[in-house]
């Protein structure tokens, strides 16, 4: 869906309710117990989850309670009127990563990262998702990743070496058994990993096939605005061509949103079952290394491991990661904080999803600039990355304590922002992913 004009036109308010949202619209009890597992709240106490996810309970009150449409502000009900409503409504939604660790805090089990997600769903239907969020959701639903000519030269670029990582790679082959579902934001931001996927899905001896294209953007962007009409029309684009092909798995190597959003978050949104798999690639890793099918080198180096909040918190994958790691080192230090109980690294500035120089390498590709962007975005958008890299700082010491020089993770932001934040904060420590760290040791 496309983000609509500002008019004078009464705002739309109204959001989907199920039973789930419910609980999180009645169940909070104020106790507090969600503050301090937020990365925000150590920027600034008033983006403790409790304040951000009262800002959706004020418009459920006033527009879905009698008690709210009659009273209002007495119960706790309101609605964005003024300009300066709306920028706080925009400020508080954007003070969020959604990262999941408020919902695995809260005593009540209520998830308020699903709710600014939800008023971020407000903000895009009434034209005020930030324009730079904008302009890659409707560059991904646009197809223009796949059809200009930067873009085309980068997938053609990645695909010659990828063809030197595995001589026999075939690309589109119908009723290959793993689809590696690679998207253009892995050949842009992690094409290292993506290259070490194919040497080692050739090493594996797996029966795989490369797409003829990359599968989205970074599917689905649209989710991370609450677009949930372009990120439905974006899952199902990926998931038939899939089926074109006949595959049983699809393989992903992204570890942050997308790949959750990909293998659960899809079937709410488009009420299709796929008829394949959807894992992400280092569970396959795991089974090959277990199975005896990869076999790694002894590197008898200190190395610790990130996980990603979408990828431990909110997918559940947390062993096999470990696994891959023990069988290359006997000096795996856990940090303090690992597992479900990762933090997060500040989730790209909350830009949505990306970091500055992610969002400006596609503006370049897309033959545009930041700059272009209105005062007002400009000063929303150097706002979060600096309240971002506050909040990185907590994640950055934390894994410092592990006293290792090696930071291995499954998420490129991630990736980015460790190594960001090691360099702003004085810390000797290298951020790889892990994919690449398997390839560089197979035997």
């Amino acid at each position: 869906m496309m983000a609509v004009s500002r008019t004078e036109q009464k705002p739309d308010l109204s959001f989907p309710v199920d039973p789930v949202l419910l609980h999180f619209l009645e169940g909070c009890v104020g106790c507090g117990a969600c503050e301090t597992s937020c990365p925000y709240y150590y920027v600034d106490p008033h983006y403790a989850p409790v304040n951000k996810a009262e800002s959706l309970r004020g418009i459920y009150r006033k527009k879905y309670t009698v008690a709210g449409f009659l009273v209002g502000p007495l119960v706790g009900g309101w609605t964005p009127k003024k300009e300066k409503d709306w920028e706080e409504l925009l400020d508080l939604a954007y003070h969020c990563n959604n990262c999941g660790h408020c919902y695995t805090t809260c005593t009540q089990g209520i998830d308020s990262g699903r709710m600014l997600q939800i008023v971020r769903y407000i903000l895009n239907k009434n034209g005020r998702t930030p324009k730079y969020l904008r302009d890659v959701i409707d560059l991904e639903v646009s197809g223009a990743y796949v059809r200009e000519e930067p873009f085309v030269n980068e997938w053609k670029s990645f695909l010659a070496e990828a063809q030197q990582a595995d001589p026999n790679l075939q690309v589109g082959k119908k009723g290959a058994k793993v689809l590696l579902g690679l998207s253009m934001f892995d050949v842009l931001f992690a094409r290292d990993a993506a290259v070490s996927a194919v040497k080692i899905l050739a090493k594996a001896g797996e029966d795989y096939t490369l797409p003829e294209r990359p599968l989205g953007l970074r599917p689905p962007l649209g989710i991370v605005a609450g677009d949930f009409t372009s990120a439905t029309s974006v899952i199902h684009e990926v998931f038939n061509y899939v089926e074109s092909l006949g595959s049983k798995t699809l393989a992903l190597i992204d570890g942050g949103f997308s790949f959750p959003n990909m293998r659960f978050e899809s079937t709410n949104l488009t009420r299709r079952v796929p008829v394949f798999e959807i894992k992400h690639f280092v569970e396959l890793l795991a089974e090959y290394i277990k199975t005896g099918k990869v076999k790694v080198k002894k590197t008898h180096e200190e190395v610790t491991y990130h996980d990603p909040c979408q990828l431990a918190r909110r997918s559940g994958i947390i062993e096999e990661p470990r696994v891959v790691v023990k069988a290359m080192t006997e000096h795996f230090k856990e940090a303090k904080h690992h597992g479900i109980d990762t933090l997060c690294v500040g989730g790209a500035g909350t830009l949505g999803c990306m970091t500055r120089q992610m969002y400006e390498t596609l503006y370049k590709l897309n033959g545009k600039s930041l700059d272009s962007l209105d005062e007002s975005t400009k000063g929303l958008f150097d706002r979060l990355e600096k309240d971002g890299l506050v909040a990185l700082k907590r994640r950055v010491d934390d894994l410092a304590k592990a006293n290792v020089k090696r930071v291995l993770t499954l998420c490129p932001v991630a990736e980015a922002l460790i190594r960001e934040g090691s360099s702003i904060y004085g810390k000797e420590m290298l951020a790889e992913n892990l994919i690449v760290y398997v390839a560089r040791n197979l035997e």
